[in-house]
Parts: structure tokens; C-alpha cells; sequence
């Protein structure tokens, strides 16, 4: 067991090693690995120009690579592998005359694919139309001096049926007045990283962008500043939706109880970031700069963003192009990263920023990120119009709109450093397939060497530690009687390592944890007797009680030193923790020990070294009287008799008395192996520790021994 004990430990220390350097070896690669673009579906009849929104439909079962797919003129299309087929042409507004009506954003409820949970099955959509003339329907506008404004932005809920077979159920959830028609929900979308069992679940955020020319003449209003709005959007009652009663601005009568966010001005996108959900990170153009900010509940960005709030700068980025958080599993270098897709050095390029959050804007004074993937133009032709999608599993898509395929990235492993200012297809040129070999083949073998070092290092004798210093001294020794020589032995050794004469040995000295116990030498104090005895007894006992905590040592050692002045070294006992490393148990050294001292301090001091004695004490049995003998004593014998009776009596309590002395030494002896029989009973059944039992043996030997 101690063998495996040290041999995990010393894997697991050279193990851990390997992976710090394999982590060390990693940031070495300078260079992405070969890459190829897979086609997923090829739609040659979708008109592309005016697609909407591209959504993977959620699914319980095996069946997932499928997708729902929106245009401006309301088509609803599913995708399914490389098929496509039309679900409906959803109806917006109940007239068929419209004059102006255009599908601006789409979305599922997030328990779409859950059974029996409100929003099964149920999508919404958001566009502009021209404003109605009825004056009654409900709308959110302005709330000092409301007046009639031109267009109306809406946002539907649709019920779908199991079978698709009829027309989806529509319901009007919430209606917005507007001043023109760039005034667009430009994205709804529900925090995808809430659960059911939280408050915020299924609250809809809702994206109203304002005009692409900003009036810097005076303050926008609170509605068209560009803002984010939060609701629920089920029914209560009469209502068509719920304002949650935790929104930032309930209590101020200036601004609209369902606005979240404001002051954005033209906000194209939104996202939220797994490790911090509450917050959201909003892409947009303020000030005529396309900038990525992180907004938290109740930003008012009207007059200024707040320098702790903006994350980063985005340059060379379409404003068509949306940003995601990458939270997939096929890439580990750029988990957590923001992902965009930007035409930069003459070639389409996917790139990530860095940490966003923690970035602000006096840092970032141009691009802060850092190229996962540079596609060469025969791919991806640089005239294409190409959108960055989010399939399954949060994994990046490709949208050829161009030629109208779908396009998916494989074998997306290591993140490149090439800075920003030197293209990577450069850099892919420049360096060979050999040279990359050679350069991992050199860091490999220096890592293992380092491997190699870090073992022998870990398995290295140490000459300071309990175990190795054991190796040194001597186990256990014998006394030859005959030839009066003491054979020493070495650890797990049957050969004699080294031997003495009993007359040589001048002195005896026994050491608990290194403390000396008592020395017996040839001076008159150096003696043993029954009161050394009791203080070794007492020394030994209180050790006992300490536990032996993690890696705490206790040990016994014989020091013996002979006429040539040379110590000879044993090792009684050693323990480490809850490992014993010799054989002989604690308490059987000290009797060992005990023995050894009356022993050899007979042979240095014997005059100042007392007599050793055991005594036995048995307690006096009571003596018996039969009733007939009682009985003899109520009668009154006569007077010439008296005489005779008196000596015959005198003769049998004589007789008696040394029958019952002969009884009595008898019952003793039986006392005491019946004693002595019921502790080695005790003992070997577990209930005395070999303490108590050295105790009681020693102490019914010595009430014995004075009342004998």
C-alpha cells in the first residue's frame, strides 16, 4: 500500500507539471489549423435580399439541423437538412390593403419545444405598417403631448398548430407609434440563459432603433432615443401584455413604464454573456461610432455613455453584420468571447474581443480583438454579402446571401495571436508544415526532461525524513546468553549487522520523541529501580493519548554506548500518522524496555540497582463454621468431662488451623491464575488495551505481593 500511496503521489505531481506546460506549450501556436468551410444546405429559390431573421428551431429529439427562416414580405420558411419547404405566409394585419407593412424581427418563446408549458409552439414577429386611422386601438407614444404619428410598429404572437396543416393563430401583443419609418424594431429576443424557475423568465426584450441621423440640435424624447423595452408578453385580463414590477422606471412619470434601456440611438443588436446574464451587451451606433456597450438595468445614455459602461470599439464592421457571445463546445479558445464578422485586409475575417467586459473606453483607443479565422476570397469572395448566424448548440454560421448557401466552419481548435495589422494568411505562408513539427517536437522534448527531473526529484531519498533515518539504525538486537554478546539487525535484514559484549556496554539511555527517559551507567545515580520504572510507565501512557495527526512521528530509540566510545543506535518503535513502520507494538516496547533496564543495570550498578520482585496478593478467605459445631457450643458439658473436651478441642482447632492454611495457600494460587486467566481473557477478546492490561497485571501483583 505504500508503495502505491507514493507512486500516486508522485504521478499526480508530474501529471499536474504536464498540464501547466502543456497550457504553456499551447500559447506557443502562432498559426489557426487547416480549416474548411461545409456547405449545410443549398437554397437556390429563397430570395436572400430581404431575409429577416434565420432562428434553429429548438427540439427535444434527435432531428435538430433544422431552422426557421423570415423575409420582409412575412414567408415563413423551415429548414430541414438540405430541404426547404414553406410553413406560411403569416397575415400582419387584418386589412389586405395595406399600403406599407415590412417583417422586421423574429423570435421563439423560449419553451417553444417544451409540451404543456404556456408558449409551446408559439413565435412572435415584429414590423412596420402604416398607422390605422381608429384612434382607439392602444399604443405606447410619447407620454407628455401625444400626438398622431405615421407608422405604427407591432409585435405578434403566432400559435402554431401540431400538424402545420393550418394557418397560425395570431394575437396583437403590443403596438408602438412612430415617426418614421427607420424607427424599427430592430431585434425581440428573451435572456436565453434564464430558467423557469427564474423571475425573469420569458420577459420579452424588445429593440427600438432610432433614426440613423441623430438630431443633436436638442435631447430625443425618452421613446425614439433608441431604447430596449421589457414585458411579459402574455395576457392578463384585458391587457395584452405585462409591465414587470421590477422595471427601472415605473416611478418616473417622464419616461414609459415598459422601457428598460434609453438613450441608444441606433441600436442594432443585443446579447446577453453567460457569466453575467443580468447585464446586457448592446451593439449600436452613437455619435456616428459603432460601438459594443455594456448596458445594465435602467442606462440612460441620452446625454454621454458612462466611461465604466462602454467595452469596446468596433471598426471595419458592417452594421448589417450582428455580434454573438460564443458559448459552444467545439472551440475551448474562444469560449466566453464576443464573436463578429468583419471584411478587414481584403478578406472576410471572424474575429472575438476579448474579455468586453472588463475593457472600458479610454483603453480601447481603435480595435481590441483578436482573429479566430481568416477566409480566403476563392471561400468567400469579399464582393459576397455574408452574415455571421448562430446555429445549434451556439455554434457560428455562415450565410452566403450571394449564392445563397449556408455555410458551417469545421474544426474550429486553437486561436491564433496574429495582431490585427498583419493578415494571417501571411502568415500561413511563411511558415511550413516541417517547421511547425520541429518546433512542437522541441517543446515536447524539452517537456520531458522537465517530467523526468520533477520524478526523480519526488523520488529522491530524503536523509532528514523518519523513514530514511530508520534506514540507518538498528531494528531490533539479541542477547546471546552464552557467549553474554549483543547481535544487532538491520531493518528487514536475518543477518547479524554488528555485534558487542555485554562488558563493554558503559552506557544505557532510552529516548521517547528524542526527550531522554533515563540513564543507567556504571554512577551511583544512574541506577533503576521501582520508581524509574513508574516514571518510564507514566511517560509512555501520556504519549499514548496524543493522536497522531496528518504526518506526526512517535518513536522510541536505545542508545548504547560501549568502551571504545561508539553509540550503537536501535529503533524500538516508529510511527508516522496511522502507519506503523516497525513491528512490535507500543506498549510491548515498554515492557521490553523495562526488562532490559533491570537487566543491564544489573550488570553496570548493580549496587545502586534494587532488587526486582513480583508479589502476589491474594485476599484472605473467610473461614466457615458449620451449624453443627454452632450448635455444640449452646450445650454445657459436664464437669468431668469438662477436661477431656477442652484438650480434644484444643487438638481439632489445631488440626483445623492447618488444614485451612494448607486451603488457604491453595484458593490463593487459584485467585491468582483465575485473575491473571480473566485479563489475558479481557485482552485477547479486545476490551483492555495493552496499557490497561500492564496496568492490572502489575497491580494485583502488587497487592499480592503486601498482603503475603
Amino acid at each position: 500500500m505504500e508503495v502505491f500511496k507514493q507512486s500516486r503521489k508522485y504521478w499526480s505531481a508530474s501529471l499536474s507539471v504536464v498540464a501547466v506546460f502543456a497550457c504553456f506549450l499551447s500559447s506557443f501556436s502562432t498559426f489557426a489549423e487547416k480549416y474548411h468551410l461545409d456547405v449545410l444546405a443549398d437554397f437556390p429559390t429563397l430570395d436572400s435580399q430581404s431575409i429577416v431573421s434565420f432562428i434553429p428551431i429548438p427540439s427535444t429529439t434527435t432531428d435538430s439541423n433544422q431552422f426557421f427562416i423570415t423575409n420582409e414580405n412575412s414567408d415563413l420558411y423551415r429548414l430541414n437538412g438540405n430541404h426547404l419547404s414553406s410553413v406560411a405566409s403569416l397575415q400582419l394585419t387584418k386589412k389586405t390593403n395595406q399600403v406599407f407593412e415590412k417583417l422586421t424581427a423574429f423570435t421563439l418563446h423560449p419553451s417553444f419545444a417544451i409540451s404543456g408549458h404556456p408558449g409551446y409552439r408559439t413565435l412572435f414577429t415584429a414590423h412596420i405598417e402604416t398607422a390605422k386611422v381608429n384612434n382607439n386601438i392602444a399604443r405606447i407614444t410619447v407620454l407628455k403631448e401625444p400626438i398622431s404619428l405615421p407608422f405604427d410598429t407591432v409585435i405578434t404572437q403566432w400559435s402554431l398548430s401540431k400538424n402545420n396543416s393550418e394557418l397560425p393563430e395570431r394575437r396583437e401583443v403590443l403596438r408602438i407609434a412612430v415617426p418614421s419609418a427607420t424607427h424599427i424594431i430592430q431585434q425581440i429576443a428573451f435572456n436565453p440563459y434564464s430558467k423557469t424557475w427564474h423571475d425573469d423568465y420569458a420577459l420579452m426584450h424588445i429593440a427600438l432603433s432610432n433614426s440613423a441621423k441623430v438630431q443633436q440640435e436638442e435631447p430625443q424624447s425618452a421613446l425614439y432615443s433608441g431604447v430596449i423595452l421589457r414585458i411579459n408578453p402574455a395576457r392578463f385580463g384585458l391587457k395584452n401584455y405585462q409591465v414587470p414590477n421590477d422595471n427601472p422606471f415605473l416611478k418616473d412619470s417622464d419616461i414609459n413604464n415598459e422601457i428598460f434601456i434609453l438613450g441608444g440611438q441606433k441600436i442594432i443588436s443585443f446579447h446577453w454573456s453567460k457569466q453575467s446574464f443580468a447585464k446586457l451587451f448592446v451593439q449600436h451606433i452613437y455619435d456616428n461610432k459603432h460601438l459594443l456597450a455594456m448596458a445594465v438595468k435602467g442606462a440612460d445614455w441620452r446625454i454621454d455613455h458612462k466611461e465604466k459602461s462602454v467595452t469596446s470599439l468596433l471598426t471595419n464592421l458592417k452594421s448589417s453584420n450582428k455580434i454573438f457571445h460564443y458559448s459552444g463546445s467545439n472551440s475551448k479558445g474562444i469560449l466566453g468571447g464576443t464573436l463578429y464578422l468583419s471584411n478587414s485586409n481584403n478578406a472576410w475575417q471572424l474575429k472575438r474581443l476579448k474579455n468586453p467586459a472588463e475593457q472600458s473606453l479610454k483603453q480601447n483607443k481603435g480595435q481590441h480583438s483578436q482573429t479566430v479565422w481568416s477566409f480566403d476570397n476563392n471561400q468567400l469572395p469579399l464582393k459576397n454579402d455574408i452574415r455571421l448566424l448562430t446555429g445549434h448548440n451556439n455554434e457560428p454560421l455562415l450565410f452566403d446571401l450571394t449564392n445563397k448557401k449556408l455555410l458551417a466552419l469545421s474544426n474550429i481548435e486553437e486561436l491564433p495571436v496574429t495582431p490585427e495589422n498583419s493578415p494571417l494568411k501571411e502568415k500561413l505562408n511563411n511558415i511550413t508544415e516541417d517547421d511547425s513539427t520541429s518546433s512542437y517536437s522541441t517543446f515536447l522534448l524539452i517537456l520531458f526532461f522537465i517530467v523526468i527531473t520533477v520524478i526523480f526529484y519526488r523520488v529522491r531519498p530524503r536523509s532528514n525524513s523518519p523513514k530514511e533515518q530508520l534506514k540507518k539504525q538498528f531494528a531490533r538486537f539479541d542477547f546471546n546468553e552464552s557467549k553474554s554478546i549483543l547481535y544487532f539487525y538491520k531493518r528487514h535484514q536475518t543477518d547479524v549487522d554488528s555485534q558487542v559484549a555485554i562488558n563493554h556496554i558503559v552506557k544505557s539511555e532510552i529516548f521517547l520523541n528524542h526527550v531522554s527517559l533515563g540513564i543507567i551507567s556504571g554512577n551511583s545515580d544512574n541506577g533503576y529501580n521501582l520508581h524509574k520504572e513508574s516514571i518510564l510507565r507514566t511517560s509512555f501512557s501520556c504519549e499514548h493519548r496524543n493522536k497522531l495527526i496528518d504526518k506526526n512521528v512517535r518513536q522510541v530509540h536505545l542508545y548504547l554506548k560501549d568502551n571504545n566510545a561508539k553509540t550503537h543506535i536501535i529503533c524500538l518503535y516508529l510511527r508516522r500518522g496511522d502507519q506503523r513502520l516497525t513491528k512490535t507494538k507500543f506498549f510491548d516496547v515498554l515492557e521490553n524496555v523495562i526488562d532490559w533496564n533491570w537487566f543491564i543495570a544489573k550488570h553496570l550498578n548493580p549496587q545502586s540497582t534494587d532488587k526486582r520482585e513480583v508479589k502476589v496478593l491474594v485476599p484472605q478467605p473467610s473461614i466457615k463454621v458449620s451449624s453443627h459445631e454452632q450448635s455444640k457450643k449452646h450445650i454445657i458439658p459436664k464437669k468431668p468431662e469438662l477436661e477431656r473436651q477442652t484438650k480434644l478441642k484444643q487438638e481439632l482447632t489445631e488440626k483445623a488451623e492447618k488444614e485451612s492454611e494448607l486451603h488457604n495457600i491453595a484458593v490463593h494460587d487459584s485467585e491468582l491464575i483465575n485473575s491473571l486467566d480473566k485479563l489475558a481473557n479481557l485482552k485477547q477478546k479486545g476490551f483492555l488495551s495493552e496499557e490497561e492490561f500492564s496496568l492490572a497485571k502489575a497491580k494485583i501483583l502488587l497487592d499480592i505481593t503486601r498482603n503475603k
